[in-house]
């Protein structure tokens, strides 16, 4: 069983205080424990987040230590150190396009014309596109937004289903030309932009937003924002269909 070891740590320098907790970890509840850098530290008293993490194999499990300090000394004039990361959610629809499917009409209930499901289609019910009275017809993905459509409930046609939003914003040095042709899928993140979910092809982009900040030093910094989609109901996106793959 995953557990807590020992006591929580507590060390002062002239700078700061820090902390700090160990696990013993199983392997298939590692990526659960592994914090966020510079989120929340619920298991320290005051406003303190997470600095660092440690871990160790230790035969089929790990340990983990988990380092902690107060927010605000932490706090850097430097844009490098800022990342703000939200979550949202939004809706998304089953086209039936995704499926190559139809609405029926007045004219395919009058012909008996099988719905998805093989059966005599009423009104309103969905039609694969070479649907007949006597075959339900087959799917047709080619507008299909997601990795092995095929694989999709037929049931999810037409229906508006939840899903999360994950925006980030950053500071960057790189000229804001590299950032112009940001797009697709997601193939990997950068540890300081990294979502709480990180599966490859779970992620595409929505919108990103580019602006050029001169700090107090006259350094010319990027401020990049970018919205990105979760692909709902535990599905992929096709990178091929969305733009490629990306990765920060």
């Amino acid at each position: 069983m995953s557990r807590q070891i020992g006591e929580i740590e507590t060390s002062v320098t002239e700078a700061s205080t820090h902390y700090q907790i160990k696990y013993f970890v199983k392997n298939k509840d590692l990526e659960d424990y592994i914090p966020e850098i510079k989120s929340k530290a619920t298991w320290v008293p005051g406003d303190c987040v997470v600095t660092s993490f440690q871990k160790n194999p230790l035969g089929p499990h790990w340990t983990l230590a988990i380092t902690a300090a107060p927010r605000q000394d932490l706090n850097s004039d430097d844009p490098n150190e800022f990342v703000m990361k939200t979550y949202d959610t939004s809706e998304f629809c089953f086209d039936c396009k995704c499926w190559g499917a139809r609405e029926a009409s007045s004219v395919d209930v009058k012909n008996r014309i099988l719905n998805v499901y093989g059966e005599p289609c009423d009104e309103n019910d969905y039609l694969f596109g070479n649907a007949t009275s006597s075959n339900k017809g087959t799917a047709n993905y080619a507008y299909s937004p997601f990795y092995n459509s095929s694989n999709i409930n037929t049931e999810l046609i037409g229906q508006t289903v939840k899903t999360m939003i994950y925006c980030c914003t950053f500071y960057s040095r790189r000229n804001i030309n590299y950032f112009a042709d940001f797009m697709g899928v997601n193939g990997s993140f950068s540890v300081k932009c990294r979502p709480s979910i990180t599966s490859i092809a779970r992620w595409r982009v929505e919108t990103q937003s580019l602006n050029n900040k001169k700090d107090a030093n006259g350094k010319i910094w990027v401020r990049v924002s970018r919205k990105m989609m979760l692909a709902p109901e535990g599905l992929k996106w096709e990178p091929k269909k969305n733009g490629g793959i990306w990765k920060w």
